[in-house]
Protein backbone atom coordinates (compact mmCIF):
# COMPACT_ATOMS: atom_id res chain seq x y z
CA UNK A 1 0.00 0.00 0.00
CA UNK A 2 0.98 3.63 -0.36
CA UNK A 3 3.14 4.97 2.50
CA UNK A 4 1.15 8.22 2.41
CA UNK A 5 -1.63 8.17 4.97
CA UNK A 6 -4.24 10.85 4.66
CA UNK A 7 -7.08 11.55 7.04
CA UNK A 8 -9.64 9.55 4.97
CA UNK A 9 -7.29 6.54 5.20
CA UNK A 10 -7.02 6.91 8.97
CA UNK A 11 -10.79 7.07 9.34
CA UNK A 12 -11.19 3.95 7.19
CA UNK A 13 -8.57 2.04 9.19
CA UNK A 14 -10.20 2.99 12.48
CA UNK A 15 -13.62 1.89 11.21
CA UNK A 16 -12.21 -1.47 10.00
CA UNK A 17 -10.46 -2.02 13.34
CA UNK A 18 -13.69 -1.33 15.19
CA UNK A 19 -15.60 -3.80 13.00
CA UNK A 20 -12.99 -6.50 13.61
CA UNK A 21 -13.37 -5.94 17.36
CA UNK A 22 -17.19 -6.01 17.03
CA UNK A 23 -17.38 -2.41 18.07
CA UNK A 24 -18.81 0.77 16.62
CA UNK A 25 -16.50 3.64 15.81
CA UNK A 26 -17.69 7.21 15.49
CA UNK A 27 -15.33 10.20 15.36
CA UNK A 28 -15.70 12.45 18.38
CA UNK A 29 -14.48 15.84 19.43
CA UNK A 30 -14.86 17.35 15.93
CA UNK A 31 -16.37 20.79 15.52
CA UNK A 32 -18.70 20.56 12.52
CA UNK A 33 -18.70 24.33 12.12
CA UNK A 34 -14.99 24.30 11.31
CA UNK A 35 -15.21 21.72 8.51
CA UNK A 36 -14.91 22.53 4.83
CA UNK A 37 -18.37 22.28 3.29
CA UNK A 38 -17.42 23.14 -0.32
CA UNK A 39 -18.81 20.54 -2.71
CA UNK A 40 -18.01 19.79 -6.34
CA UNK A 41 -20.21 20.85 -9.25
CA UNK A 42 -21.43 17.30 -9.72
CA UNK A 43 -22.43 17.04 -6.06
CA UNK A 44 -24.10 20.44 -6.21
CA UNK A 45 -26.18 19.35 -9.22
CA UNK A 46 -27.13 16.12 -7.47
CA UNK A 47 -28.19 18.02 -4.36
CA UNK A 48 -30.34 20.35 -6.46
CA UNK A 49 -31.93 17.34 -8.20
CA UNK A 50 -32.60 15.60 -4.87
CA UNK A 51 -34.09 18.77 -3.47
CA UNK A 52 -36.42 19.12 -6.46
CA UNK A 53 -37.50 15.48 -6.10
CA UNK A 54 -37.87 15.77 -2.34
CA UNK A 55 -35.28 13.07 -1.61
CA UNK A 56 -32.64 15.32 -0.05
CA UNK A 57 -31.61 14.48 3.49
CA UNK A 58 -32.37 16.92 6.26
CA UNK A 59 -29.43 18.54 8.00
CA UNK A 60 -30.49 16.86 11.22
CA UNK A 61 -30.18 13.44 9.58
CA UNK A 62 -26.65 14.06 8.36
CA UNK A 63 -24.11 12.12 10.39
CA UNK A 64 -20.56 13.01 11.31
CA UNK A 65 -19.42 10.67 8.52
CA UNK A 66 -21.30 12.71 5.89
CA UNK A 67 -19.70 15.93 7.12
CA UNK A 68 -16.22 14.40 7.22
CA UNK A 69 -16.68 12.97 3.71
CA UNK A 70 -17.51 16.41 2.31
CA UNK A 71 -14.63 17.96 4.25
CA UNK A 72 -12.03 15.46 3.02
CA UNK A 73 -13.20 15.62 -0.61
CA UNK A 74 -13.15 19.42 -0.62
CA UNK A 75 -9.64 19.56 0.82
CA UNK A 76 -8.41 16.98 -1.69
CA UNK A 77 -9.78 18.99 -4.62
CA UNK A 78 -8.24 22.15 -3.22
CA UNK A 79 -4.85 20.46 -2.91
CA UNK A 80 -5.04 19.11 -6.47
CA UNK A 81 -5.98 22.54 -7.84
CA UNK A 82 -3.11 24.18 -5.96
CA UNK A 83 -0.68 21.56 -7.25
CA UNK A 84 -1.81 22.04 -10.87
CA UNK A 85 -1.64 25.81 -10.54
CA UNK A 86 1.91 25.73 -9.21
CA UNK A 87 2.98 23.26 -11.87
CA UNK A 88 1.50 25.44 -14.64
CA UNK A 89 3.26 28.52 -13.27
CA UNK A 90 6.61 26.74 -13.11
CA UNK A 91 6.23 25.55 -16.70
CA UNK A 92 5.51 29.08 -17.88
CA UNK A 93 8.43 30.43 -15.87
CA UNK A 94 10.76 27.81 -17.35
CA UNK A 95 9.78 28.38 -20.97
CA UNK A 96 9.54 32.18 -20.90
CA UNK A 97 13.24 32.41 -21.85
CA UNK A 98 12.65 30.28 -24.95
CA UNK A 99 10.46 32.70 -26.89
CA UNK A 100 10.96 32.31 -30.62
CA UNK A 101 12.54 28.85 -30.37
CA UNK A 102 11.14 25.92 -32.34
CA UNK A 103 10.25 22.51 -30.89
CA UNK A 104 8.70 19.31 -32.15
CA UNK A 105 5.66 17.97 -30.37
CA UNK A 106 2.53 15.86 -30.45
CA UNK A 107 -1.06 17.08 -30.58
CA UNK A 108 -2.33 16.08 -27.14
CA UNK A 109 -5.79 17.61 -27.32
CA UNK A 110 -8.12 19.05 -29.96
CA UNK A 111 -10.80 21.64 -29.16
CA UNK A 112 -13.09 23.91 -31.11
CA UNK A 113 -10.72 26.85 -30.52
CA UNK A 114 -7.40 25.19 -31.39
CA UNK A 115 -5.00 22.34 -30.69
CA UNK A 116 -2.84 21.67 -27.63
CA UNK A 117 0.67 20.48 -28.38
CA UNK A 118 2.97 18.76 -25.88
CA UNK A 119 6.62 19.50 -26.60
CA UNK A 120 8.86 16.45 -26.82
CA UNK A 121 11.96 17.86 -25.18
CA UNK A 122 10.32 19.84 -22.37
CA UNK A 123 7.06 17.99 -21.62
CA UNK A 124 5.33 21.35 -21.64
CA UNK A 125 1.93 21.85 -23.24
CA UNK A 126 0.86 24.95 -25.15
CA UNK A 127 -2.03 26.08 -27.31
CA UNK A 128 -2.00 26.73 -31.04
CA UNK A 129 -5.06 28.90 -31.50
CA UNK A 130 -7.35 28.14 -34.41
CA UNK A 131 -6.53 31.53 -35.95
CA UNK A 132 -2.90 30.41 -36.22
CA UNK A 133 -3.72 27.34 -38.33
CA UNK A 134 -4.11 29.29 -41.55
CA UNK A 135 -6.66 31.24 -43.53
CA UNK A 136 -8.95 28.24 -44.01
CA UNK A 137 -12.20 27.78 -42.10
CA UNK A 138 -11.75 24.82 -39.73
CA UNK A 139 -14.64 22.72 -38.47
CA UNK A 140 -14.39 20.80 -35.19
CA UNK A 141 -15.35 17.12 -35.25
CA UNK A 142 -15.97 16.01 -31.68
CA UNK A 143 -16.35 12.34 -32.59
CA UNK A 144 -13.00 12.16 -34.41
CA UNK A 145 -11.23 14.72 -32.22
CA UNK A 146 -10.02 16.71 -35.19
CA UNK A 147 -10.13 20.09 -36.90
CA UNK A 148 -10.65 19.92 -40.66
CA UNK A 149 -10.24 22.73 -43.18
CA UNK A 150 -13.34 23.30 -45.27
CA UNK A 151 -11.46 24.59 -48.30
CA UNK A 152 -8.10 22.79 -48.20
CA UNK A 153 -9.11 19.54 -46.50
CA UNK A 154 -6.26 19.81 -43.97
CA UNK A 155 -6.81 17.96 -40.70
CA UNK A 156 -5.30 18.33 -37.25
CA UNK A 157 -6.06 15.39 -34.95
CA UNK A 158 -4.72 13.60 -31.89
CA UNK A 159 -1.14 12.20 -32.06
CA UNK A 160 -0.26 14.34 -35.09
CA UNK A 161 3.38 15.45 -35.01
CA UNK A 162 3.97 19.13 -35.63
CA UNK A 163 6.77 21.67 -35.31
CA UNK A 164 5.82 24.74 -33.32
CA UNK A 165 7.35 27.99 -32.16
CA UNK A 166 6.88 29.59 -28.75
CA UNK A 167 5.17 32.92 -29.41
CA UNK A 168 3.89 34.17 -26.03
CA UNK A 169 3.99 33.25 -22.33
CA UNK A 170 1.56 34.67 -19.76
CA UNK A 171 2.69 33.96 -16.20
CA UNK A 172 -0.41 35.48 -14.60
CA UNK A 173 -2.83 33.42 -16.68
CA UNK A 174 -0.52 30.35 -16.72
CA UNK A 175 -0.81 30.10 -20.51
CA UNK A 176 1.67 29.27 -23.28
CA UNK A 177 0.83 30.27 -26.83
CA UNK A 178 2.38 28.48 -29.79
CA UNK A 179 2.35 28.94 -33.56
CA UNK A 180 3.07 26.44 -36.28
CA UNK A 181 6.61 26.76 -37.57
CA UNK A 182 6.82 27.79 -41.20
CA UNK A 183 3.17 28.81 -41.28
CA UNK A 184 2.08 25.19 -40.81
CA UNK A 185 2.97 24.16 -44.36
CA UNK A 186 2.40 20.41 -44.93
CA UNK A 187 2.09 19.69 -41.21
CA UNK A 188 -1.55 18.69 -41.22
CA UNK A 189 -2.38 15.00 -41.51
CA UNK A 190 -5.12 15.62 -44.05
CA UNK A 191 -3.22 17.79 -46.53
CA UNK A 192 -4.06 16.62 -50.02
CA UNK A 193 -7.33 14.86 -49.17
CA UNK A 194 -10.32 15.33 -51.50
CA UNK A 195 -12.17 18.54 -50.88
CA UNK A 196 -15.81 18.71 -49.99
CA UNK A 197 -18.45 19.57 -52.58
CA UNK A 198 -19.13 22.88 -50.84
CA UNK A 199 -15.44 23.78 -51.03
CA UNK A 200 -15.32 22.87 -54.72
CA UNK A 201 -18.37 25.04 -55.40
CA UNK A 202 -16.81 27.99 -53.60
CA UNK A 203 -13.59 27.62 -55.58
CA UNK A 204 -15.43 27.28 -58.87
CA UNK A 205 -17.35 30.53 -58.55
CA UNK A 206 -14.43 33.02 -58.74
CA UNK A 207 -12.88 31.15 -61.67
CA UNK A 208 -15.87 31.36 -64.03
CA UNK A 209 -15.53 33.87 -66.84
CA UNK A 210 -18.24 34.24 -69.48
CA UNK A 211 -17.88 36.24 -72.65
CA UNK A 212 -20.58 38.91 -72.78
CA UNK A 213 -23.02 38.77 -75.68
CA UNK A 214 -23.36 41.55 -78.25
CA UNK A 215 -26.49 42.90 -76.58
CA UNK A 216 -24.79 42.88 -73.18
CA UNK A 217 -21.71 44.62 -74.57
CA UNK A 218 -23.79 47.32 -76.21
CA UNK A 219 -25.72 47.87 -72.97
CA UNK A 220 -22.44 48.31 -71.08
CA UNK A 221 -21.25 50.83 -73.67
CA UNK A 222 -24.50 52.80 -73.39
CA UNK A 223 -24.28 52.81 -69.59
CA UNK A 224 -20.71 54.01 -69.78
CA UNK A 225 -21.66 56.83 -72.15
CA UNK A 226 -24.40 57.97 -69.75
CA UNK A 227 -21.94 57.98 -66.84
CA UNK A 228 -19.56 60.11 -68.92
CA UNK A 229 -22.30 62.68 -69.56
CA UNK A 230 -22.83 61.96 -73.29
CA UNK A 231 -26.55 61.21 -73.76
CA UNK A 232 -26.31 62.09 -77.48
CA UNK A 233 -24.11 59.04 -78.14
CA UNK A 234 -26.74 56.86 -76.64
CA UNK A 235 -29.47 58.22 -78.92
CA UNK A 236 -27.19 57.93 -81.97
CA UNK A 237 -26.15 54.38 -81.14
CA UNK A 238 -29.75 53.46 -80.40
CA UNK A 239 -30.86 55.00 -83.72
CA UNK A 240 -28.09 53.19 -85.53
CA UNK A 241 -29.19 49.93 -83.93
CA UNK A 242 -32.80 50.48 -85.04
CA UNK A 243 -31.71 51.38 -88.56
CA UNK A 244 -29.58 48.27 -88.77
CA UNK A 245 -32.46 46.09 -87.62
CA UNK A 246 -34.83 47.71 -90.16
CA UNK A 247 -32.37 47.24 -93.01
CA UNK A 248 -31.87 43.63 -92.01
CA UNK A 249 -35.59 42.73 -92.20
CA UNK A 250 -36.18 43.51 -95.91
CA UNK A 251 -33.08 41.55 -96.81
CA UNK A 252 -34.55 38.53 -95.11
CA UNK A 253 -37.87 38.93 -96.95
CA UNK A 254 -36.11 39.42 -100.33
CA UNK A 255 -34.11 36.26 -99.85
CA UNK A 256 -37.33 34.38 -99.17
CA UNK A 257 -38.94 35.71 -102.38
CA UNK A 258 -35.93 34.69 -104.46
CA UNK A 259 -36.22 31.21 -103.11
Amino acid sequence: TSPIRRYPDLLTHRAIKAILLSKKYEPKGIDLAGLNTTVSNATRKKQAKDKAQGTQKNEKDLTIWDALGVHCSANERRADEASRDVEAWLKCYFIKDKLGEEFTGVVSSVTSFGIFVQLDALYVEGLVHITELGTDFFQYDDARHELRGERTGKRYQLTDRVTVQVSRVDLEARKIDLVLAGGGAQQASGAGLPKSSAAKALEAKPGKSRKPSANTASRYELDASIDNGAPEKRSKSAAAGKAASRSAKPATKTSKKKR
